[in-house]
């Protein structure tokens, strides 16, 4: 995809959402740390790798760059292969985040705690499922209400950080929040269906075995099981 001028960029860029953006510092418009500093301060857009390129290649304008976010910064004229390496390795590098975001949340989801732009909007969307999980009516829709953006974004921005769209995200929290409650042994396998927003226990039920691949009641009775042992290993 290709733009004529830095405005249009950012017009293509928030739109598409892409893997990575390439500019050049002097365009019309809009310059390209310009653009740069719109994206990197943009919940929407924020993740996108930036790759400026320039003639300017005096210390000054490499940290100019640098302050808006640019991911990497290449000075003209520039090797095409150099370049292509820069793209790669920056493509894999949001590709390893990616993997860490989705192993935060196979944690438990109390023990969920997230710091840099990106991480900060997955805390926002899960402290609201969280304050909302009793409800049996939580909405992708209400959440991208929530959180400012549209729906189409939200889920354009879930994929692209965890590879869940926004009904698979809600429904990994709510089942390691189920898992979480069960671990404890203070509420019935019913009560904790209730809790994480299911109208009946065998839906519940059913919903956490497909996801953790063995029933509430069998899950309760192995994290008692391994609380038990802890326990004995401790006294000895």
């Amino acid at each position: 995809e290709e733009a004529v001028n830095g405005a249009l960029g950012l017009s293509k860029a928030k739109k598409i959402l892409p893997d990575l953006v390439i500019t050049d510092v002097m365009m019309p418009e809009m310059t390209g740390t310009e653009l740069c500093k719109r994206l990197k301060t943009d919940a929407e857009t924020c993740h996108i790798p930036v790759i400026i390129l320039t003639a300017q290649s005096d210390l000054e304008h490499r940290i100019e760059g640098l302050e808006t976010g640019a991911d990497s910064y290449i000075p003209k004229p520039f090797n095409v292969k150099h370049l292509n390496v820069r793209i790669e390795k920056l493509i894999a590098l949001r590709q390893t985040l990616k993997e860490r975001f989705s192993k935060s949340l196979n944690m438990e989801a109390q023990e969920v705690t997230l710091t840099s732009t990106d991480e900060r909007l997955l805390q926002h969307a899960i402290d609201y499922i969280r304050e909302n999980m009793e409800d049996p009516e939580l909405s992708v829709e209400n959440m991208s209400k929530a959180l400012g953006m549209s729906r189409t974004h939200l889920h354009r921005k879930l994929k692209a950080l965890t590879n869940q769209s926004p009904i698979e995200f809600i429904k990994v929290i709510r089942m390691k929040q189920a898992a979480y409650l069960l671990s404890t042994g203070k509420l019935s396998v019913s009560e904790v269906g209730y809790k994480v927003g299911y109208n009946t226990p065998s839906y519940f039920s059913s919903s956490f075995n497909a996801h953790f691949g063995m029933s509430p009641t069998a899950y309760m009775e192995q994290r008692g099981n391994s609380n038990g042992n802890e326990e004995k290993e401790v006294k000895k």
